[in-house]
């Protein structure tokens, strides 16, 4: 089973709880947060992955993939959206998501 801690990062209860507890169950260890500066709080304490919803209510997800970053550089990130853009996709991959 694996022991790698994963950050589910979105300001819908039901997306969190439905993406955590499929991670549960495949053996991950599963933080949450519903807002940016929460997740960058949990991020602190070390995760080796975040499922990073782009919108949320008081930062953007481009902002929280950087402060991730700079936490720790190794962390992957995977950024989530309904709001796709070719220019915040490519921001993104720039950023390291």
């Amino acid at each position: 089973m694996a022991h790698e801690t994963i950050l589910v990062i979105d300001d819908e209860q039901l997306i969190r709880r439905s993406i955590g507890k499929r991670l549960t169950v495949a053996g991950y260890q599963v933080l949450e947060a519903e807002d940016g500066k929460t997740a960058i709080e949990k991020a602190s304490a070390g995760v080796d992955l975040a499922i990073l919803d782009y919108r949320l209510p008081d930062l953007d997800g481009l902002s929280v993939l950087k402060q991730i970053r700079q936490i720790d550089p190794d962390v992957l990130v995977i950024l989530l959206t309904a709001y796709a853009s070719v220019d915040t996709a490519v921001e993104a991959m720039k950023l390291g998501a």
